[in-house]
């Protein structure tokens, strides 16, 4: 009996399992962006941002990927959902 070659199987078994987390990662961003938007509309910024580090546990770098989103990528989700989800373009 011929043996049969997992390797392809592997690879592709692997890729939708990376794609999928990738599509999972974009969400929780921008789910994470969109918190951190709301808090700091009613709260002062210096205010929220260290509530969110002391209280939140949020590492200074993420909470400055959240807090950036809306100055630069605001409007974008779109384009990002569309990246991170390539089958429902």
């Amino acid at each position: 009996m011929a043996e049969i070659d997992i390797k392809p199987q592997a690879l592709f078994d692997a890729r939708n399992r990376i794609l999928k987390l990738q599509e999972q990662m974009t969400d929780r961003v921008l789910q994470m962006a969109t918190e951190v938007e709301k808090l700091m509309k009613i709260v002062p910024a210096s205010e929220a941002k260290a509530f969110l580090k002391a209280r939140c546990n949020l590492p200074a770098v993420e909470l400055s990927t959240y807090v950036g989103f809306a100055r630069t990528l605001k409007g974008s989700e779109d384009v990002l959902r569309r990246r991170a989800h390539p089958s429902q373009s």
